[in-house]
């Protein structure tokens, strides 16, 4: 099942070649002189995380002798959950263990560092960083993480799948408090990443984001991937394109 923003978001449809607009802009980007710049979001856009939240639940499920659900989760695949651990439960065809109990249990494990090693890269991403990043792409990893209880995992996460990171062509960029608004803190990262060079390419699951980018950066390609995003999306404004998933630069990492 695909749980995407369809049902709220107004995009335009990928007609052109996506993968090719990329490799001329690098080019492009070059040749002016210009170090070009790619912009990953993490979550539902390079990393699958719902294998975080299976794994949360399977804690729950066992210490609280909840077989039904253990029996779900042994035979579903955590792949394209819902936002919402309300409509995970839903999904499981458990929605009466949605608890004030269970959300706490979750909360207090999801935003933590040792929970993001769960996660899975999405497929193709490994490829496309590792592609720009031979490009001479400057690559920054943008995402709604808080420094204080995900910055370690998020690094280890990275490491562990083999993203590039580390060198000096490389940037993760993450929240400096958990509260502090994700739109709010990527408006304030924009003006960082603008004195690295010339944004090329910027991928997000959040149709607020995508604005905020093609607004920022309209000579980039700016795309929006349909995996999932965060409840009342706004609408998408013209120019971003809408991509099912990272299949559609495997031209460039084949």
């Amino acid at each position: 099942m695909l749980w995407s923003c369809l049902l709220h978001c107004v995009c335009q449809c990928v007609q052109v070649n996506i993968a090719q607009q990329l490799a001329d802009k690098i080019q492009k980007s070059k040749v002016a002189g210009r170090r070009p710049v790619v912009v990953f979001d993490l979550d539902a856009t390079l990393f699958e995380n719902a294998p975080r939240t299976w794994k949360i639940l399977w804690e729950y499920a066992s210490t609280r002798g909840e077989r039904s659900l253990l029996d779900k989760l042994s035979v579903v695949v955590p792949v394209n959950w819902p936002y919402a651990l309300s409509d995970v439960l839903g999904f499981l065809e458990h929605p009466h263990l949605m608890t004030e109990e269970l959300l706490a249990f979750w909360k207090e494990r999801f935003f933590k560092s040792e929970y993001q090693l769960f996660d899975v890269a999405m497929p193709g991403a490994l490829e496309l960083a590792t592609y720009c990043y031979q490009e001479g792409c400057f690559i920054v990893y943008l995402t709604g993480r808080d420094v204080p209880g995900m910055l370690q995992g998020c690094v280890d996460s990275l490491v562990q799948t083999g993203f590039p990171l580390g060198g000096v062509r490389t940037q993760t960029l993450l929240k400096t408090t958990f509260e502090m608004p994700d739109e709010l803190f990527k408006q304030e990262a924009i003006e960082a990443i603008n004195e690295l060079g010339q944004v090329v390419l910027s991928i997000d699951n959040e149709p607020a984001n995508c604005n905020l980018f093609q607004n920022a950066w309209p000579s980039a390609v700016i795309a929006h991937i349909e995996s999932h995003c965060a409840p009342n999306p706004p609408p998408l404004v013209d120019g971003i394109l809408c991509i099912e998933g990272l299949g559609v630069f495997s031209e460039l990492t084949e």
